[in-house]
């Protein structure tokens, strides 16, 4: 998405593992996704084909339509996907689809107002470190620009990168990831204006072509 004007070292932070689950689909009149991983998970243990879909974005709606799925998308983060499944008001029970590691309370806040929610764990995201290619360069004098795209994944780039000899900026997807970050102190940080790829994809490029 970035081109190839610049340099882009790809250093995943977390390693995704798929999980083994059963669930019975017949009483679930809606399922939800909290990401396209979670899409994917769930297409791996079940067949997905004609059921109805509400994803937490884009993205993830289009991954879920992928499987033969109606889906809409919730445009946004885990507060436009609780509103989103609300505003549909299902009348029968929900199947909620995320990660180990999930922010927002998607199930609890649709519990308290009435929908019946079930959990499936789908994946794990277990930590990996940065690669030496990316290591090497925070040692270099060249900036760097960090985009930063959950809490999770802040908390566990800081975690190594307590300093760094390159000046730093970071572009967070939403004030939550920002506040996360624990490591160096970057000279340069921005929040995305909405949460979603295509803003992190604008705001990243906005400081490779201004920022030094």
């Amino acid at each position: 998405m970035l081109g190839a004007k610049f340099q882009v070292v790809i250093s995943p932070i977390v390693e995704i593992k798929y999980l083994d689950f059963s669930v019975c689909t017949g009483e679930h009149q809606t399922l939800v996704f909290a990401s396209r991983n979670a899409v994917t998970a769930a297409a791996r243990c079940m067949d997905l084909r004609g059921l109805n879909a509400i994803a937490v974005g884009d993205r993830t709606a289009l991954a879920a339509s992928g499987q033969g799925m109606t889906s809409v998308s919730a445009g946004g983060n885990s507060d436009d996907l609780v509103a989103r499944v609300i505003a549909a008001g299902p009348t029968g029970k929900v199947l909620f689809f995320r990660g180990r590691h999930s922010r927002g309370d998607v199930a609890y806040r649709l519990k308290s107002v009435g929908i019946e929610t079930d959990t499936v764990i789908a994946y794990d995201q277990v930590q990996r470190r940065l690669s030496a290619e990316a290591l090497e360069l925070l040692k270099g004098d060249a900036p760097v620009i960090i985009p930063l795209f959950s809490p999770r994944s802040a908390a566990l780039v800081s975690s190594e990168v307590k300093e760094s000899r390159a000046p730093l900026a970071l572009v967070a997807m939403s004030k939550a990831v920002l506040d996360a970050w624990d490591g160096a102190n970057p000279a340069a940080e921005v929040v995305a204006a909405q949460p979603n790829v295509q803003a992190m994809e604008k705001e990243t490029l906005r400081l490779m072509r201004t920022w030094a």
